[in-house]
């Protein structure tokens, strides 16, 4: 059974960079930005409420690295809980109430003589909180706290346990958002084969239209040009310095290449077969 000691002996490695920050803070005696408060404060000595945070954090660090946890800092200076390929954000910090404050003179000084004289703000009370801030699957506990059955020193056993819950739970969501992934990214690619699939086949028919298109223009052309040689008394003069019949020849040809039915009737589905996505680009 794990005990919060009633004095810090050897504090952990964090708890001890915490002390040593604070004193360094109060011997300043600047204020700095309390980001729960969301105010400047002015560091102050520590209580006999923070030695005690300060003695459960102990506690609790200790009590969970024996069985393979890190405790540590984040980029963003976020407490981290680390075991092989999780790890979660936490907190230990003491429960917040809001409530009035009065205004000071100097406060007051840039206010109307109406203007209400006191303003909502958060305070911290004694009372301690454990808290996993990472989201946790839906049954797994993320809070222990202060109350009148137990507190958190009462609770040490039961934190360090749902600790430990905490990282299995979090590797089997892992593994569920992995797999949610995976049939996500299949059912698009599904998706993208169902519809180059239906593209590749509206651009073979628009070939095969091109193709019939072509070959009625051919048939067009020809009777067009029957007509022609029926109508061109014997003997025309050259135009533009060509024979008529050279013509006629050149025309012939070029309706021939303009038809593949009749020029190369065994290319007509090659040439559909050979259609790809990116014959008709923009479409």
């Amino acid at each position: 059974m794990s005990k919060v000691p009633e004095r810090l002996a050897r504090p952990h490695a964090l708890v001890a960079e915490w002390i040593a920050t604070r004193e360094q803070q109060v011997r300043k005696k600047e204020q700095v930005y309390d980001h729960r408060l969301k105010r400047l404060v002015l560091p102050m000595p520590l209580t006999a409420a923070d030695r005690r945070l300060l003695r459960v954090a102990d506690a609790i660090f200790k009590a969970v690295e024996k069985q393979g946890v890190q405790v540590k800092k984040g980029d963003r200076r976020e407490l981290l809980m680390v075991r092989g390929g999780e790890q979660f954000i936490f907190q230990l910090r003491y429960r917040l109430k809001r409530g009035q404050r009065q205004l000071t003179p100097d406060e007051l000084r840039w206010r109307g003589a109406d203007a209400q004289k006191w303003v909502y703000e958060l305070y911290e009370t004694d009372a301690l909180v454990f808290e996993i801030k990472t989201w946790l699957p839906r049954g797994t506990r993320s809070e222990w706290e202060d109350s009148k059955r137990a507190t958190l020193e009462q609770q040490l056993d039961d934190i360090v346990a749902g600790i430990m819950a905490a990282f299995p739970a979090l590797e089997q969501l892992r593994r569920e958002r992995e797999e949610e992934r995976r049939r996500s990214e299949i059912a698009a690619r599904e998706r993208r084969e169902r519809e180059n699939a239906r593209k590749l086949d509206a651009a073979r028919f628009r070939r095969l239209l091109e193709l019939a298109s072509a070959w009625r223009e051919a048939e067009l052309a020809r009777a067009f040009l029957a007509a022609l040689r029926e109508q061109l008394p014997p003997g025309s003069s050259p135009v533009a310095g060509i024979e008529t019949t050279d013509w006629l020849a050149w025309a012939e040809r070029k309706v021939d290449e303009h038809d593949r039915l009749g020029s190369d009737p065994g290319s007509i589905l090659e040439s559909i077969a050979e259609v790809t996505l990116w014959t008709y680009p923009g479409e």
